[in-house]
């Protein structure tokens, strides 16, 4: 959007404006890594209700959940869905490092080893819309680094669930560690861990 000032005092004072906000909202996420780092579970709770307006009663998406929502996909939805997760995965697998070693004529070795991390934390942004690409565009890469644990996090809708979409898709991949938070406490805990998040 343009924006037309009528004077170089009414651009730095919007400026200011925009500083001040930026350092508040700036401190209200560290306040709230505070929290989740010192009160893990109980903080994710009660952030959720202040914040999102939703108490839940437990963070921690069923398997059963996850599995309903694969089942209720209609089968053209299903197939664009596989298909999309063919694409990515085919593109990606041509991006894997691979490592290797060689002997030198000496018996001296040198090469490269590429480990995986062990676990890697996913966020599917919510609330107005689904967005099942960014899973598809996060989970699978991590798959095909090996990636041991991959736990994702997504907001709850004002039922308390996550939307039934990004769960299918979660399904899809064979991801079962899904988590109904969002927002910044849903980073700090995919990243400190909590009681139910480790």
């Amino acid at each position: 959007m343009l924006r037309i000032y009528r004077s170089p005092a009414e651009f730095f004072e919007t400026q200011k404006s925009f500083a001040t906000d930026h350092q508040q909202l700036r401190q209200q996420v560290v306040d709230i890594i505070t929290r989740v780092r010192r009160e893990g579970d109980r903080a994710l709770l009660q952030l959720t209700e202040n914040i999102d307006g939703i108490r839940l009663e437990t963070l921690r998406v069923a398997r059963e959940t996850i599995a309903a929502s694969v089942k209720s996909l209609q089968p053209e939805i299903r197939k664009t869905f596989t298909c999309a997760i063919d694409n990515v995965r085919r593109f990606h697998e041509k991006q894997r490092p691979n490592s290797w070693i060689e002997t030198l004529s000496d018996g001296s070795r040198l090469g490269m080893q590429f480990s995986p991390i062990q676990t890697v934390g996913v966020y599917v942004p919510g609330g107005r819309a689904a967005y099942p690409s960014t899973v598809i565009m996060t989970v699978v890469p991590a798959q095909i680094a090996a990636v041991e644990r991959i736990a994702l996090a997504s907001p709850p809708t004002h039922e308390g669930r996550i939307n039934p979409i990004v769960l299918a898709v979660a399904g899809l991949l064979g991801i079962n560690e899904i988590y109904a938070i969002g927002g910044a406490q849903a980073i700090a805990a995919l990243a400190y861990g909590t009681e139910s998040i480790v």
